[in-house]
This record gives C-alpha cells, structure tokens and sequence, in this order.
C-alpha cells in the first residue's frame, strides 16, 4: 500500500469498496442457492480449520461489557429497512447485551433476504447507516438504511473472515474475497520492480491490516466507567454507544486475533483481549491481563483474604460463633477460627 492509499480515510476505501461490490452482490443473487450455499459451506470449513469457530462450529467471541440499544419499531419498505422509537411507552427501545453468535447471524445475511435482515434487526439491532452507508457515531431514534448496505457489510465481514483464515494457512486468500475489500488488487501479490515494495504473503498482510484498520475506526469503539457495588470498585468497560456495527466491528476483530473474547481486568481495571489458550473465567470470577499476570493475582487474593479476616474478628466481637461466622463468609470453621484466636469479646 503506497502513501496516497494509506492516506484515504476509512470512509473513503469503505465507500469504494461498496461500489465495486454492488454488481458481484447482485450476480450472485441471480446465480441460484446451490452456488450461496456452497460458498457459506466452504467458508465454514476454512474458519474450523482456522480454529474462530468453537467446539460446536459457532462463530462468536463472548462480550464481557457492554450493552446495545434495539429498537422495537423495525419493518421493511423496499428497498429499505426501516426503524423508529415508536408512540408509547411499550414501543421503547430495549437495552440488550450483545450476544456471543451475532457476528455469526451476521455474516450469512449477504446469502439471505429482506425478511432474513428483518429478523435479525428485530433480534440485534439495526446498523444505523447514513444515505451513503457510512456506520453513524452515535445511537439514531429513526431512521431508514438501504437493504444492499446490509448484503454489502455482511459480505465484506465474510470475506474478512475467509481471508484471515487462509492467511492462518500460510495462503494468500480467495481472489473474489480480495475483490471484495479493494477491487483493484491483483489478488496474487506479485512482485513489483521496486524491490523494497512488500509481495505475496507480507503484501496481503499489510493490505489485510489495512481493512482491520477500517473496520476499528468505523467501529468507534470506546471506554466508559462505572461503579461496580458487588465489587465495590470503579470499573471500565467497553462502550459500543449503543450501537450494533460496534458490537460487529469488535467481535470481528477478537475472531481475527484469536482471542477468547473481551474481559475486564481485576488488576489494572482495563479490558483486554483473552487469549485462547488461557481457561475462559466463571462469571463473577476474577481474571487478570497477561500483563497484570500471576502477581497481580496473587496480590487480589492476599487482599481478599485479609477483608474476609477483618469481617471474621468484626463479627467474632460482636458476639457471632464460629461455626456462624464461617457458614456467612464461606470458611471452614478451622480457618475461622484461626483468624479470631487473638480477638477479646
């Protein structure tokens, strides 16, 4: 990528993109379900392969924070999709956690119809996109969104996922996906007469870092605090401003990375992409970023245990048995009883 390329906003190669993209849509419309059909199939083997599905070939990353805006007043009037806030109290947009399988559902809507979009609006959300399809900035009470922006997003995070695989493969990628991303590509990468310019698989993956890159500054993605009363602690956490191509844009690129999926960390309170081969938290379990490691973990629990101390000889004073003390804080009676030996009633 020279510098003129790299100097394009994400907009820009987002909007050329759509209009090279348009006609193969609409070819593949017209080629018939068993070439749709074979197409998802493949792509489904290649990202097992790459290991983004799960055990049970689902696509997904699990969204520890974080909450969308969907509204309830969604319908079709062709060629549009179109959404409002409603007229009463019933018609309130709900406040949903994003679901680990929705980049899934999303992915496959490029192969489906209006009624395939029309349901999973209604289930996730809408895209919120301007007349041009360009990912709006904030959360939009109404609105209406062209149906191909939909077939032109969904493709484009497929054709994402099948490049990204074949790149996990050592392999440079579908042509028609490359096609997809910049239709001016010449999808084998050759080499160029100028020697320092990249070619093959270090050219792919500069150009593939590109379309990441468009994907994380649509997506605007940002962090937000809030009080944790369980915890008793300011946490940060991820802020989608309510929007759904945020949710997309993130779970797509946890998938790329081969993260187990966004988390909070207990010790420097930031989130942080899980690695997969690290074992995925219980809910409520505390967990710690590679960076805040083995020591920040052991810090936590040297803390833990001494609050559960404090909360023993305060209740132990009070008059509480032992036996009482270690059913409330989850002790054995032996532990209890050590930490209360030197405490006068």
């Amino acid at each position: 990528m020279d510098i003129a390329e790299r100097g394009q906003s994400a907009e820009t190669r987002y909007r050329m993109a759509f209009c090279a993209l348009h006609s193969q849509i609409m070819g593949l419309a017209m080629g018939g379900d068993h070439i749709r059909q074979y197409g998802l199939s493949m792509a489904h083997k290649d990202w097992d392969i790459a290991e983004f599905t799960d055990s049970h070939g689902r696509l997904g990353k699990p969204l520890d924070t974080g909450k969308v805006l969907v509204h309830r007043s969604i319908r079709i009037q062709e060629p549009y999709l179109v959404w409002d806030s409603g007229k009463t109290n019933d018609d309130e947009p709900r406040d949903l956690k994003p679901s680990k399988g929705v980049l899934g559902d999303f992915v496959k809507l490029w192969q489906g119809n209006a009624e395939a979009i029309l349901r999973f609006a209604r289930k996730h959300g809408v895209l919120m996109l301007d007349e041009e399809g360009k990912p709006s900035s904030h959360w939009i009470p109404e609105g209406r969104e062209h149906l191909e922006w939909w077939c032109f997003i969904s493709r484009r995070a497929c054709a994402v996922l099948n490049i990204a695989a074949a790149l996990v493969q050592g392999e440079l990628g579908p042509a028609e996906d490359w096609n997809v991303i910049d239709s001016s590509l010449d999808a084998s990468f050759p080499k160029s007469k100028n020697r320092s310019t990249p070619h093959g698989l270090s050219a792919a993956r500069m150009h593939f870092q590109s379309e990441l890159e468009v994907w994380a500054e649509l997506g605007r993605i940002t962090l937000s605090i809030r009080r944790d009363n369980r915890r008793n602690a300011w946490v940060t956490e991820i802020d989608f401003g309510s929007r759904l191509f945020a949710v997309l844009a993130l779970q797509l690129l946890l998938t790329v990375a081969d993260a187990d999926g966004l988390y909070n960390c207990d010790g420097c309170k930031l989130p942080y992409a899980r690695p997969r081969q690290l074992k995925r938290p219980k809910p409520g379990q505390s967990n710690f970023c590679p960076q805040c490691g083995r020591q920040a973990a052991l810090r936590h629990a040297d803390l833990r245990r001494k609050s559960r101390m404090r909360q023993a000889r305060q209740l132990y004073g009070e008059g509480m048995s032992v036996v009482g003390i270690a059913d409330r804080l989850k002790a054995t009676p032996a532990t209890v009883g050590h930490w209360v030996k030197l405490v006068r009633r």
